[in-house]
C-alpha cells in the first residue's frame, strides 16, 4: 500500500488534469448518448450524470481549498472503478476478430479510469484518517 500512495503523491497533478479530462469525456458521452424515448439509455445517462456531479463537486471543492464531502468522493471513486470495469467487460466482450480488428489497446481507457476511481478513494481515506 506504501508503494501505491507514493506512486499516486507523486502523479498528484496528473490526477487532478485526469479528473477535468474525465469530465469533459462523461459530459460528451452523456451529451451524446442521451435518448429521451428509450429508458435504458435515461437510466445509463443519469447515473453517467449522477458521476458528473460528484466529479464537479469535488473538483470546484478543491479549486475553492475547502474539503469536499468525503461521502461525494467515495461516491465519485467507486464509480469510476465501477465505468472502468463496464468498459473492460465492453472491450472483451465485442466480437470484431472476424473483421481483424484488435480491440484491446482501448483498455488503456478504462485502466486510467480505474486507476482515477482508486486515486479518489486513497486520498479520501487519508484525509479521514487525518
Amino acid at each position: 500500500m506504501k508503494i501505491i500512495k507514493c506512486f499516486y503523491n507523486k502523479t498528484i497533478y496528473f490526477w487532478k488534469g485526469s479528473r477535468l479530462l474525465l469530465l469533459i469525456l462523461f459530459a460528451y458521452a452523456i451529451f451524446n448518448e442521451i435518448d429521451l424515448k428509450n429508458i435504458s439509455s435515461l437510466f445509463v445517462c443519469g447515473i453517467m450524470l449522477l458521476q458528473f456531479f460528484a466529479m464537479t463537486y469535488v473538483l470546484i471543492s478543491e479549486i475553492l481549498k475547502k474539503y469536499p464531502f468525503i461521502g461525494i468522493k467515495i461516491f465519485a471513486g467507486i464509480f469510476a472503478i465501477f465505468f472502468g470495469l463496464l468498459l473492460v467487460v465492453l472491450i472483451f466482450t465485442t466480437q470484431y476478430e472476424n473483421q481483424g480488428i484488435n480491440l484491446y489497446g482501448f483498455l488503456l481507457l478504462p485502466l486510467w479510469i480505474i486507476f482515477y476511481g482508486l486515486w479518489e478513494i486513497i486520498f479520501t481515506t487519508e484525509i479521514s484518517i487525518e
